[in-house]
């Protein structure tokens, strides 16, 4: 599944409102401050190792699949010190626009990734979304994993348990 079948099959949605803390979470990240879109402009590629304990962050990028294009910016982006918060959010990557889901993603190498769903903003609600979201990555020409999601809790994993499962 293509970028574009992702968006006729999820359809675009408000961030989570309750989420929001403050203005700043709804500021849109200049491209001069490191707002990247996939994978037409990924010129900042870091690599780094998934996060196999809870709060291990790396080289954590988030995503979005919005309405015309997949923004993606890294979590430690400088840009983010300047912020309320003092760090990025998803809605930073859309201005609080509409998307269709997002989360985080770790390059492991310069053509594989790791996809997890951990928004907030954005979040997939279910399995089949999430791995969808990871379908449109690999339609990109990258070799990907998902992070998988817990149905007990109805929420996306947040670290890799075993090892991954390369699409």
């Amino acid at each position: 599944m293509d970028f574009s079948t992702f968006r006729d099959v999820y359809p675009a949605r408000e961030p989570a409102a309750d989420k929001i803390r403050n203005d700043d979470e709804l500021v849109l990240i200049p491209e001069s401050a490191g707002l990247q879109f996939f994978p037409t402009s990924l010129n900042d590629i870091r690599l780094s190792e998934p996060p196999r304990v809870y709060d291990a962050r790396g080289n954590t990028y988030l995503w979005a699949i919005g309405t015309e294009k997949v923004p993606v910016a890294i979590e430690s982006l400088e840009f983010g010190k300047t912020l309320k918060t003092p760090v990025i959010k998803h809605t930073n990557l859309t201005g609080g626009a509409l998307a269709h889901c997002g989360g985080e993603l770790w390059f492991v190498a310069e053509k594989s990734m790791l996809i997890g769903g951990s928004s907030g903003r954005y979040g997939p609600k279910t399995d089949q979304e999430l791995a969808d979201a990871v379908a449109s990555f690999k339609c990109e020409g990258f070799q990907v994993a998902s992070m998988g999601f817990d149905e007990e809790t109805g929420e996306p994993n947040t670290v890799l348990v075993g090892q991954p499962k390369w699409q």
